[in-house]
């Protein structure tokens, strides 16, 4: 079991929306090593499966989710 502390409120104000908290949490996962990927893959990930319009907002989230963990 891996617990982590994310401070989302944080990451998604950052992010510019709480709309992306489930992404802040895939950065934050992302960035510990538990997803079995790593930030690099995510992001591409995102720039692949998402529309254009989202990938701004969405690496936004995931790069903060990545930097306010704590674990």
């Amino acid at each position: 079991v891996h617990t982590m502390v994310v401070d989302a409120d944080r990451a998604c104000r950052e992010a510019g929306s709480y709309k992306a908290l489930n992404m802040a949490l895939l950065g934050a996962a992302a960035s510990a090593g538990v997803l079995g990927i790593g930030m690099e893959e995510l992001e591409q990930a995102i720039r692949e499966r998402l529309p254009e319009k989202l990938h701004e907002i969405n690496l936004r989230a995931a790069r903060a989710g990545a930097k306010y963990m704590e674990g």
